[in-house]
């Protein structure tokens, strides 16, 4: 939206959720168990076939340790 506005495409101070605040709650990283890392790759393995691409990068995803 803020690039829209920048470029004229919306006029200014059209923002849809301007006067929404962010929630201020606890932001504390998660990793998956053991057991969640064989039931997530389980699954992925169930639906490659149908989604190579989308299982490829959901694969990278947690082998890089996404954020």
């Amino acid at each position: 939206m803020f690039r829209a506005e920048e470029w004229r495409f919306r006029p200014g101070g059209s923002k849809p959720c301007l006067d929404i605040r962010k929630n201020p709650g606890n932001h504390a990283a998660r990793f998956l168990d053991a057991d969640e890392l064989v039931r997530l790759g389980r699954s992925l393995d169930a639906h490659e076939a149908e989604w190579p691409e989308a299982i490829a990068a959901i694969r990278l995803l947690a082998f890089t340790g996404w954020d």
